[in-house]
């Protein structure tokens, strides 16, 4: 399993965020690596605040 930040893994649209379609762009890259299964992280804004511990 391999673990994705979006974010920051590979941006395909020019707006300097990574998004799906570069994780797509790279998903035989991924496998030939080995990679079995993806693990996205969060990738779009909560709907609750985050609260301060």
């Amino acid at each position: 399993m391999y673990r994705v930040h979006v974010r920051s893994f590979v941006d395909m649209n020019g707006d300097e965020v990574g998004d799906l379609e570069g994780i797509r762009s790279r998903i035989c890259r991924l496998a030939t690596l080995g990679v079995d299964a993806l693990w996205l992280n969060t990738f779009y804004p909560s709907l609750r605040p985050i609260q301060a511990p």
